[in-house]
């Protein structure tokens, strides 16, 4: 879209907002959007037209002419609104009167029909074609029901005669009367009857019509027939009793009034159907008393339901109605009146009543529609009154109010810190508990706004160094979403800002942001035993700064020291440790050189130090407890850096140096005017926050034995034992682990304990126990051995022996991991404990066997010397995979019995490939490619695999090569397989699969193959002034003298990995270079030789056959044109292998001996790629004779 450039101080004309309702008739967005600049938004009022109706008659005759053509159009405008509202008013009553008689119609029908609603017949007819005016609708060119009904109209019945009421009907008498006067009529005579009057009363006669006797006043006659009209004239009792009968009639009746006309507030005419009437007993001689019945409350005819018509959900633009029911409480049929609403958000439609004439009966009501039509989401009051026959209006509130939303934000939103230069991005929880609403969020210095599009179209609120997203959400009841703030501090500073939430209930909120910008710091706290200083001449690192200190320990033992790491700031910090080795390059403590400093400092990986844990996070102004352990292997001195290295740090943006304004450095908020927000990403990078450099040193253990040799004293009996104490004592730094050898030969001689560990500094007791079956001196030395010590301890034993129970050795039995169908062996260690013969065998508990499989013992009985140990070779045979667990019983004969657990994990073998595809890069025809497939076994238990045959659409395109074929996979083991890819054709190769058949395993593993493979490539270069357009060419210039050999080169490149050989040759002018003279590589010169050739280097001037540098030159000339061509052109290196990515450089050189032009192909063959042939151009100028001037002298 092209930009139009304004006039400075012109803002180019918006379009107005369509309207939300859709019943709105607002055409002004229609009009701005077709005249834009013409189309102005300023409405003139009447009260406008008025006031420039005062100003006219001045100097303007235009002002005149404007306010003129102004109110005419004003008088047609209020013309014709006047006529719209007179038609709408026309359709409304005609709508109104056609439903009150649609519902009398339908009332009607179904007054004889108990079902008549529930058998879902259409309503009747409608009858609005009856009440509109047609002609009216017609004359304002509106459609009329004739227009788009093509119905046409029923039949009208003929109008009947009204029926006559019962008093006015004939009686008896009158037909009496009327026969004769009909009679009279008729007869020639001038008597009553040719009168023409019918004596009879109707309704359409009065009573003052007759005479005082009852009888219709007669007609004026004709004075003839006056003589003859006693004849017929009533007798003076017949007339009497006419006259009382009309007396009668015209009495008037006492009636009872009816009780509706009763007003309610009289008495007796507020009986409710509510409230219970008291009734009080007459009492006779009281005067009443008026005061205690008049009312003091206004009386309640109409009872509302419900008592406030509320409206809680609604949008703009939707119609809402709601049923008003009035129900008459009194026990008189009653009247009420709606007055409507004040505003025009709500209406008032027409009421249904349960009968005619708008009357209510006791205990029925009736019901009007409310609408409500909202033009914006605020809260709506007002009130309806309802007039009845009460003294006071009975008022009913009406509200439209939908509940506020109610969002789970605090006043104050921190964001918590973030390093200077990093981006923190926090999401916070936004859950509206009230009613649903939609959200816009606006910075604070652009509210109030006048369009909310362009502050929100970006859908991110930008407030530096915040940012907010989205801008714009909506919420319903109990949901909730979550609002994005990003946060990027440029500086160490508090920073808040201010943004605006606007609720489409016009309800404004302001929150704050409130965020912190810090640098990453951190510092040792606390260390065991507290941190050292240097000595005097000690070698420390440069760089550290903390040394810590370890005691001198023995080899393979450890010490710890807890230090504790403190975060200084409110961020968490990533980390890692690195031990690195000491640079002990001296430095001058006081005035540190940073750029001596080493740069790259080198991994301590033998260090005797470690630390735990190696890597984390640091809380927020937390301290972090590290465990630093001394672990020696060996004597020697042990010296490491330890580098705490935190991950990740931002690096700080450069930042403007404008000055800040006057107090943000006392408040710690910097100012936020000029900052913006990062368009990349922060740079993040590890630095080193602490050096603590640790020293240690280990020494050899010192373990004695006291006293160091024992002699039993006195004869000891076969058979018994004899235990002497004796006490071992160490003297290093930690403790020492121990182990006692044991001697079982003709006696049993052993130590207690066998085994342990003695605390340094201290001394343990021990007890050397002697048994022996068999008579004579013992005189042995038992061994002990010191962990981590090269020579054992020596205790001799020397004692006399004068003269001879079963118990398991083993704590358990476990055969371990047993493949199915294998068998495992264990041994199970019984020993005689006492000094007789024991007769034993052993048994699987009844209660295991033939459960989990079968347990075979050899031998499975036998007889025990005393004291012996015997081994028993336990069989599992396992029946199914499974977790064996069983019990294995020693019975003793005539003893006790002893119990041992047995199980074992029944399993088939299961490997894995660790790479199941591979995806081979830079693969050239026929050239290996070398790639390492693993083998993992998944399980304990050995196995062997074998590699198949190649399979898939591309094997037959490919050979591959595995190294080893096949092999062999111990437990857990992860096996490394060579393989040779070779592939034969160029092009993709996708659907190659290579098996691999395991044993034990059901299902072979396939490792699937797929390559892009590329074929040979060769380009050539020449130098820069022998390319002419891109094109190659070996010009050897405009200007060759003759005998000159210039040379040109071009450059051959293998831009693949395929070796190939090449061929070059010349079309026309080829000479070949003389081939050196072939040596017996095998013989060596002597030393006659050796003189000969050093001697041949150089011409002898005084042999004429030998040649110098230029006429062997010119020699090598002749035969290189020995074909008499002119000119001639030897390639150097004109064949070889042009080896896989290298570079030939091919030499050309020119002979000639005769001037001219010559021209001639270059062709290269390389592989099985097409010729290349190169153009060469070469211009020869001079003269071919040479004239040999000589001179000659006589002798005198």
């Amino acid at each position: 879209m092209s930009s139009e450039i304004l006039p400075n101080g012109q803002e180019k004309a918006m379009y107005l907002q369509r309207p939300s309702s859709g019943r709105s008739q607002d055409v002004g967005h229609i009009l701005a959007k077709t005249f834009r600049e013409l189309f102005t938004r300023d409405a003139i009022d009447s009260e406008t037209i008025r006031n420039l109706n005062v100003s006219r008659g001045g100097d303007d005759p235009y002002h005149d002419r404007y306010v003129e053509s102004l109110q005419k159009v004003n008088e047609e405008h209020e013309r014709r609104m006047a006529e719209v509202a007179m038609l709408e008013r026309h359709i409304m009553q005609a709508q109104a009167r056609a439903m009150s008689a649609d519902e009398r119609e339908f009332s009607r029908v179904s007054s004889g029909h108990k079902h008549y609603r529930e058998l879902g017949l259409p309503p009747a007819r409608s009858h609005f074609r009856e009440c509109i005016d047609s002609e009216l609708l017609r004359k304002h060119k509106l459609l009329t029901p004739e227009d788009f009904s093509t119905e046409e109209p029923p039949p009208v019945p003929a109008p009947q005669e009204s029926r006559i009421p019962s008093y006015a009907m004939d009686t008896q008498n009158s037909m009496l009367i009327r026969r004769s006067y009909d009679d009279l009529i008729k007869s020639p005579g001038p008597t009553l009857r040719d009168s023409g009057e019918t004596l009879h009363l109707s309704q359409d006669k009065d009573l003052d019509d007759l005479d005082p006797d009852g009888i219709p006043k007669q007609p004026q006659l004709n004075p003839a027939f006056r003589n003859d009209l006693w004849r017929d004239q009533l007798n003076p009792e017949q007339r009497e009793i006419n006259r009382k009968d009309l007396e009668n009639l015209q009495a008037r009746a006492n009636y009872l009034k009816n009780p509706r006309y009763v007003p309610p507030s009289a008495q007796g005419g507020g009986r409710m159907l509510i409230k219970a009437q008291k009734r009080e007993a007459k009492k006779i001689g009281v005067k009443p008393n008026p005061e205690k019945y008049a009312k003091k409350d206004p009386s309640v005819v109409f009872i509302a339901s419900p008592p406030i018509i509320s409206f809680t959900e609604f949008q703009v633009g939707h119609v809402y109605e709601a049923t008003l029911e009035l129900k008459n409480v009194t026990t008189a049929m009653r009247q009420c009146r709606v007055i409507p609403p004040r505003t025009s958000y709500f209406s008032v439609g027409l009421g249904m009543f349960p009968g005619e004439h708008g009357l209510v009966a006791p205990g029925m009501s009736c019901q009007y529609t409310i609408r409500f039509i909202p033009d914006c989401l605020g809260d709506f009051e007002d009130e309806i009154k309802v007039q009845t026959q009460s003294s006071t209006p009975m008022v009913i509130k009406i509200e439209a109010a939908r509940p506020p939303p109610v969002l789970s934000l605090p006043s104050s939103i921190d964001i918590g810190q973030c390093l200077v230069g990093g981006i923190r991005a926090a999401h916070i929880k936004v859950q509206n508990t009230g009613g649903a609403g939609k959200f816009a969020i606006l910075p604070h210095s652009t509210w109030p706004t006048t369009n909310f599009k362009s502050a929100t179209k970006t859908g991110v609120v930008s407030q530096p160094p915040f940012e907010i997203r989205p801008s714009v959400f909506d919420l319903g009841r109990g949901h909730s979403t979550l609002l994005e703030v990003i946060f990027a501090p440029p500086s160490v500073h508090t920073y808040l800002q201010t943004v605006t939430f606007v609720c489409d209930n016009c309800q404004v909120k302001h929150f704050t942001l409130k965020g912190e910008g810090q640098t990453a710091g951190v510092e040792l706290s606390e260390v065991d035993g507290g941190t050292s200083e240097p000595r005097s001449g000690e070698m420390c690192d440069v760089a550290a700064q903390h040394l810590i200190r370890f005691h001198n320990l023995n080899p393979f033992t450890y010490m710890q020291k807890k230090m504790m790491i403190k975060n200084t700031i409110n961020v968490a910090l990533p980390y890692h440790w690195k031990i690195i080795k000491p640079c002990l390059i001296p430095t001058d403590p006081e005035k540190p050189d940073e750029t001596s400093l080493p740069q790259d400092r080198i991994l301590d990986i033998d260090s005797a130090f470690s630390i735990d844990p190696q890597s984390g996070v640091l809380p927020p102004r937390g301290e972090s407890e590290f465990q630093l352990t001394f672990a020696p292997p060996e004597i020697a001195d042990f010296h490491s850096v330890l580098h705490l290295i935190l991950q990740e740090v931002p690096e700080a943006r450069p930042s403007s140096n404008r000055p800040s304004r006057p107090g943000t450095a006392e408040s710690g908020v910097s100012d936020i005017s000029e900052i913006e927000m990062p368009s990349s990403a922060p740079v993040l990078h590890d630095v080193t926050a602490l050096e603590i450099e640790v020293k240690g040193q280990s020494e050899a253990f010192k373990v004695l034995l006291s006293p160091y040799a024992i002699q039993v004293p006195g004869k000891v009996l076969v058979g018994t034992s004899v235990r002497k104490q004796f006490q071992m004592i160490n003297n290093s730094i930690s403790s020492a682990v121990f182990q006692w050898d044991r001697a079982y030969t003709d006696f049993i001689m052993q130590v207690e304990p066998p085994m342990g560990e003695i605390e340094a500094g201290s001394s343990i007791l021990m007890s050397m126990d002697l048994t022996s079956d068999i008579p004579g001196d013992i005189d042995h030395t038992l061994l002990c051995h010191i962990e981590n010590l090269d020579q054992p301890l020596s205790l001799n034993v020397q004692a006399t022996i004068k003269g001879p129970e079963v118990a398991i050795d083993n704590p358990d039995i476990n055969f371990g991991l047993v493949r199915l169908g294998d068998k495992s062996t264990q041994e199970i260690t019984i020993r005689n404990t006492c000094q007789i013969m024991a007769k034993w065998w052993l048994q699987e508990s009844p209660e295991y066997q033939s459960k989990q499989g079968k347990i075979e013992f050899n031998p499975v009985n036998g007889v025990l010397r005393p004291l012996e140990t015997k081994k028993i070779i336990a069989t599992f045979d396992p029946q199914s995979c499974q977790s064996m667990r069983s019990i294995i019983d020693l019975y003793v004969q005539d003893g006790n019995q002893s119990h041992i657990a047995a199980r074992g994990e029944v399993q088939v073998s299961d490997a894995c490939l660790l790479s199941s595809h591979l995806s081979l890069e830079d693969v050239y025809v026929d050239v290996p490619v070398n790639q390492t497939v693993t083998i993992y076994n998944k399980t304990l238990l050995d196995t062997d695999f074998r590699w198949g045959q190649l399979d898939g659409e591309d094997a037959s395109r490919c050979s591959v090569t595995v190294a080893p074929k096949s092999g062999h996979l111990a437990p857990r083991e992860k096996y490394d397989i060579h393989l040779t890819f070779t592939s034969h054709h160029q092009g993709k190769i996708g659907d190659v699969r290579l098996p691999c058949y395991v044993d034990g395993m059901s299902h072979p593993l396939c490792l699937a193959l797929s390559a892009e493979v590329k074929g040979l490539q060769v380009s050539y270069s020449p130098p820069q002034h022998d390319s002419v357009d891109g094109e190659l060419l070996l010009d050897f210039g405009e200007i060759v003298l003759l005998g000159e050999t210039p040379k040109r080169t071009v450059y051959i490149s293998n831009n693949t990995a395929i070796a190939a050989s090449y061929n070059i040759t010349v079309e026309r002018f080829s000479a070949r270079p003389p081939s050196p003279p072939e040596q017996d590589k095998g013989s060596m010169p002597n030393k006659t030789q050796r003189k000969s050739a050093i001697l041949l280097r150089t011409p002898n001037l005084a042999n004429p056959m030998s040649k110098t540098a230029a006429r062997a030159h010119a020699d090598m000339c002749s035969m290189m044109l020995k074909e008499g061509l002119g000119a001639a052109f030897v390639v150097q290196s004109a064949s070889g292998v042009l080896k896989p990515f290298s570079e030939e450089i091919i030499e050309v050189t020119a002979f000639s001996d005769m001037w001219g032009s010559y021209t001639d192909i270059l062709v290269s063959k390389v592989g099985h790629l097409d010729e290349v042939k190169i153009p060469i151009k070469i211009t020869v100028s001079g003269c071919p004779l040479k004239f040999q001037m000589a001179s000659t002298s006589s002798c005198t």
